[in-house]
């Protein structure tokens, strides 16, 4: 029986029982955490759980991979944990990367629009200041999909 057997297993014995985590793990003889743990697994779809078994990765490697929540980079990581053999350590460092990666691209907030305002407004003030007491400066914005850049040139 692979891990997501075991998971769905121990799903169904909870729903069938109408049991809580904590009860069936009692009734089993193991922790509250090792069922949430199988039970996490669930959330792959078919696709990645047959690349994860495709692969043999282990229970650790899936649970690590199961923090990215886009099927796209949960299969590119499960691709790179085998091409390079990584143990569980590695696979979390790649996988923390990738989060960064990810978590780089998005907008800070909902409101990504308005604090670039409020920094543009705050950039242009400082500017002007320069510019008072005789300092030439000038900014050149520029954006692209994913990030926007500001050249500050002053003297």
């Amino acid at each position: 029986m692979n891990m997501f057997e075991k998971a769905s297993s121990i799903r169904d014995m909870m729903q069938i029982g109408g049991m809580t985590q904590a009860r069936l793990a009692t009734v089993l003889g193991v922790s509250q955490s090792y069922v949430a743990n199988k039970i996490r697994l669930l959330a792959f779809s078919d696709t990645v759980r047959g690349k994860i078994l495709e692969h043999s990765l282990s229970e650790r490697h899936a649970r690590c991979i199961l923090r990215l929540d886009d099927e796209k980079d949960q299969l590119l990581a499960i691709e790179k944990a085998a091409a390079m053999k990584m143990n569980v350590a590695r696979c979390e460092i790649m996988v923390d990367t990738m989060l960064d990666d990810i978590n780089r691209k998005k907008p800070c907030g909902i409101n990504f629009s308005e604090r670039i305002g409020h920094f543009e407004k705050s950039l242009e003030s400082s500017l002007s200041l320069l510019s008072e007491i005789g300092i030439r400066s000038r900014v050149k914005r520029e954006e692209t999909k994913d990030m926007i850049y500001f050249s500050i040139s002053i003297g």
